[in-house]
């Protein structure tokens, strides 16, 4: 068996989170140096072997835009595009976390992964996870991939209201935009209440007033 760390990390999750898979590579054969960082079926890890805090190698690759090595963990091992960390959350809403927007185009057109697909945990949708972070190229790419821009978490909060928590004056101003309505979650409170930023607030007064 491969070593594993004490936070549950394998050579497999280094490699999918450092390493790069220039495209040379793919299909002439030359795959000595990734054996070496796990990815030879003699070293015995599981395709989907999880850390700590239930994150696959598959996952790795894709929150870091590496999609070559995601592509050879599906061809080559097996991996599973759908499994869920801990948190209930799949590869595409790590994707969305982090910005990946190739990644994301790769999972939802290229394997068909369910755009709007909610973290079991917190019923946060990819679109929601860009949100909060502030990913607004991401925003983009997920509602141009057919993602719900109306979707809401289990407390009926909005992308906005997501947005406007985290002070994302590009983020927010876009979803406005876009066409996103304020509304109530289930405090009652609306998405402008989150925020004292006086250029988010302004793009709130130009939506009302348009």
């Amino acid at each position: 068996m491969g070593k594993v760390a004490p936070d549950g990390h394998c050579v497999r999750h280094t490699a999918c989170l450092q390493a790069t898979l220039p495209p040379s590579w793919v299909g002439n054969g030359e795959y000595s140096r990734l054996y070496h960082f796990g990815f030879d079926s003699r070293c015995h890890y599981e395709p989907d072997c999880r850390d700590n805090c239930g994150v696959t190698p598959f996952m790795d690759a894709i929150q870091c835009g590496h999609v070559n090595i995601a592509l050879l963990l599906l061809e080559r091992h097996q991996a599973c595009p759908s499994a869920e960390d801990s948190l209930g959350a799949q590869a595409l809403h790590r994707a969305a976390v982090t910005g990946q927007d190739e990644a994301i185009r790769f999972l939802v057109s290229g394997l068909g992964i369910d755009v709007d697909v909610r973290a079991k945990s917190t019923q946060l949708t990819a679109l929601l996870y860009a949100a909060k972070e502030g990913q607004t190229s991401t925003v983009q790419t997920l509602l141009s991939l057919g993602a719900d821009i109306n979707s809401k978490d289990e407390r009926n909060r909005s992308a906005l209201h997501l947005a406007c928590a985290g002070q994302h004056v590009a983020c927010t101003k876009f979803l406005l935009q876009s066409g996103l309505k304020d509304s109530a979650d289930l405090t009652g409170t609306l998405a402008q209440q989150l925020t004292k930023n006086i250029d988010i607030l302004r793009d709130f007064d130009h939506t009302v007033k348009s």
